[in-house]
């Protein structure tokens, strides 16, 4: 990945540096980021740091984020625009993000976590199609955008390297069309002394995307995406699947739901065996040969009044593993936020998750069986420049009420496996615990 990124960026240098020797007869730069910041702290174990916080119980890493994260994220967007006598331009965009989860310096070099995620350009503004844009270069994968809700994979590294089309006018609809690949300097362990290799090492995926926007001014979107995983590092295991797809259709509803001012999507999507991966964008490897998932989502935000807004959320899924291993899961969160004063905002979320695995083979499958249960309570009085929901920038203490049924203890489901916990005790007695914590936002 290292190697890929500096090409990357190679590339979108060089490029800068012909379209200012072609003579543009306009140039501009513009700079943007967001700086991201906070901790959190275990209410009932003695103030102890969280670490990651995650109060849930989805074991693919998705997770209610609202007053559920400890990250530090710095990212910076450069972007200049070269422009031409006869209107065709370039755009070359750079994101540089440092991202994790410390809250000091001492592991620094080691954990993190920066690097280019973007470094790309852009030709559009031609006149025998001026909305197409060709583009070229490392960014991030568009089906990573089919969510605009906070209920998805935390910071998922979703950015490859590829080119394509976009908002390409075929008359009834805009038409993008990519393909991205993504690879890593993870290899496979060498074989230990009984000559057995662990097979560890993540293959390089590639996806070829189409996307239909705005069909027939309905507001349908059309999505398909087909997977490749490469093995010529012998990673994937032979039970694992090597293609796959992955389909949706996404409609943008007039307003909220029809009914009131905001937005909403409403989404239908599917995926088989490579495409059944649990990331929305980026590699998906690591999936079981005959593995699908069915999928339904509403996301959306109503603007209620000038001072009142609720984003709201609705996440079904239905998986099928190999072995006829099923799980059920189903996720919701209402999120009220009101302008109290110029400067002070209230927020709110309460959020629900339920899975329930079932079927033959399951417990050999995943290792649960049954049916987990968790709700997360959060308040944050945000504190705040802008107004609104996403006001900046902003300082947000909070505190999070996150309780969980008995037997998501007992099987150690809780809080990704128990991957991320906030107390000694999470997978063991307690079924609840509280967080405290605060985020500093800025978006600029």
């Amino acid at each position: 990945m290292k190697k890929i990124n500096k090409l990357a960026a190679a590339v979108a240098i060089a490029t800068i540096s012909m379209s200012y020797s072609a003579n543009a007869s306009d140039t501009t730069v513009a700079v943007h980021g967001m700086i991201k910041s906070g901790t959190n702290w275990v209410a009932d174990d003695g103030l102890r740091r969280g670490g990651h916080g995650l109060i849930g119980i989805n074991e693919d890493g998705y997770f209610h984020a609202f007053g559920n994260e400890a990250v530090h994220k710095v990212q910076i967007n450069p972007t200049v625009t070269y422009t031409g006598d006869d209107g065709v331009y370039a755009r070359a965009e750079m994101i540089f993000s440092h991202e994790n989860y410390d809250n000091d310096d001492w592991d620094v070099n080691k954990n993190a976590g920066g690097g280019f995620r973007r470094a790309v350009v852009y030709l559009g503004g031609f006149d025998w199609n001026p909305s197409t844009e060709f583009w070229g270069g490392k960014t991030k994968d568009a089906a990573g955008s089919i969510f605009t809700g906070s209920y998805d994979t935390g910071y998922v590294e979703d950015y490859g390297v590829g080119g394509g089309f976009q908002n390409m006018d075929i008359s009834f609809a805009k038409w993008d069309l990519n393909i991205i690949s993504f690879d890593t300097d993870n290899e496979p362990k060498t074989p230990n002394d009984a000559g057995v290799t662990n097979k560890k090492g993540a293959p390089t995926a590639t996806g070829i995307t189409t996307w239909l926007h705005g069909i027939a001014d309905t507001g349908l979107d059309f999505y398909f995406r087909q997977v490749t995983n490469s093995d010529e590092k012998k990673a994937i295991e032979d039970n694992k699947a090597k293609t796959g797809f992955q389909t949706a259709l996404v409609y943008n509803t007039p307003g909220f739901l029809w009914f009131g001012e905001g937005f909403s999507k409403i989404i239908v999507q599917h995926g088989k065996n490579a495409g059944a991966a649990p990331k929305l964008a980026g590699a998906h490897y690591g999936v079981d040969k005959g593995q699908y998932f069915n999928r339904f989502a509403i996301d959306g935000a109503w603007n209620i009044s000038k001072d009142l807004s609720v984003l709201s959320m609705l996440f079904l899924q239905h998986d099928h593993y190999d072995q006829a291993a099923n799980r059920d899961f189903i996720a919701a969160s209402v999120r009220p936020s009101y302008q109290v004063s110029p400067h002070v905002n209230l927020q709110f979320e309460i959020a629900y998750e339920h899975a329930n695995y079932n079927g033959k083979n399951v417990e050999n499958k995943k290792g649960k069986k049954g049916n987990y249960d968790c709700i997360k309570l959060t308040f944050a009085p945000t504190f705040q420049l802008g107004q609104g929901i996403w006001g900046s920038p902003s300082i947000q203490p909070y505190v999070t009420y996150g309780r969980w049924n008995r037997k998501a203890a007992d099987d150690g489901l809780f809080r990704g496996n128990g991957i991320y916990t906030t107390t000694s005790k999470a997978n063991l007695l307690d079924t609840s615990t509280w967080i405290v914590g605060i985020q500093a936002q800025a978006y600029f």
